[in-house]
């Protein structure tokens, strides 16, 4: 037994010496940084966020509709993705994984749009603003809404600014009078044929 507490004594010695060697050779500027990245960025105002749309209703020929950007009527807050610095594929299979899959609906379109323009937004006392809501990863919220049984006109009007505040709108879906597009069915994701509907920002390479 005295040769095993012996031992034992020893490995302990070791792991402790171990311990100290690598917490000196670790700069604590290193440790802080570790510890930063376990929390959100703060979002600038340049920073592109995205609206996705999954009621299909809301995707119209030419733009999307202003429910579109409107919260539930009991909430006062509208869920948008940071999606800055993410290409084309990488935005819609976030919209996919976090909007879509998991309440089981599909995303027909999205709306980009940077903070500052989502902060310009006001009518009366009622200003919207853009904060952090994680988790999930990239998840942020459009704040600042009216109770709807107070102010339904203001919501909608603070939503309509949005809509225009929109610096590029797309849509998943074929225009009207493709028959193609027209069968897509309803719990079957449409195809990645990606349409610019901002009229403002359209362009043959936007369409192909």
């Amino acid at each position: 037994m005295a040769g095993w507490s012996f031992l034992l004594e020893k490995f302990r010695r070791l792991c402790a010496f171990f311990s100290r060697v690598f917490s000196r050779a670790t700069p604590p500027t290193q440790l802080e940084d570790s510890a930063a990245a376990d929390s959100p960025a703060p979002i600038t105002d340049t920073e592109r966020l995205s609206r996705f749309v999954t009621t299909r209703a809301h995707v119209k020929r030419d733009q999307l509709d202003f429910r579109a950007f409107l919260p539930p009527n009991n909430k006062q807050e509208v869920s948008i993705m940071r999606t800055e610095n993410l290409n084309e594929e990488q935005v819609w299979r976030l919209g996919d994984d976090v909007v879509g899959t998991p309440s089981n609906r599909t995303v027909y379109a999205r709306a980009d749009f940077r903070s500052l323009e989502a902060c310009a937004c006001v009518i009366g006392s009622w200003r919207l603003s853009v904060v952090v809501d994680e988790p999930p990863p990239r998840h942020a919220l459009v704040r600042g809404w009216p109770r709807h049984a107070d102010e339904p006109d203001a919501r909608k009007n603070l939503a309509q600014q949005l809509r225009a505040a929109s610096t590029r709108q797309v849509s998943r879906l074929r225009p009207q009078g493709d028959e193609s597009g027209q069968r897509l069915a309803a719990n079957r994701p449409p195809p990645q044929r990606h349409i610019l509907t901002s009229a403002r920002l359209a362009s043959a390479t936007d369409l192909r």
